[in-house]
């Protein structure tokens, strides 16, 4: 089995420590949630309205990758690419 590019296991994402602020805290939980419905785009037969508008929206780098990027001190253009090299494997995997 191949290694994806970017590692998207958000279930051991750290939930806060000790040094980080709420807001910090709370905009962490939005990316992990903004990922999770991107990914169900990958894993439902019909994901929901909200699922493909953030699996779009993070494969186009659109404002609402942009806007969590920025509150998380992130490259919305790496996420987006990190995530597009995801989705190609999956589908890569899916064919083989």
């Amino acid at each position: 089995m191949n290694e994806m590019p970017f590692s998207y296991d958000i279930d051991n994402f750290p939930k806060q420590a000790p040094e980080q602020t709420p807001e910090v805290c709370l905009w962490a939980a939005v990316l992990e949630s903004f990922i999770k419905d991107a990914l169900a785009r990958l894993n439902k037969d019909k994901p929901n309205k909200d699922q493909l508008e953030a699996f779009n929206d993070l494969i186009r780098a659109g404002s609402i990758t942009r806007r969590i990027a920025k509150y998380n001190d992130l490259d919305p253009e790496w996420m987006s690419e990190q995530f597009r090299l995801y989705v190609q494997s999956f589908y890569q995997q899916q064919a083989a």
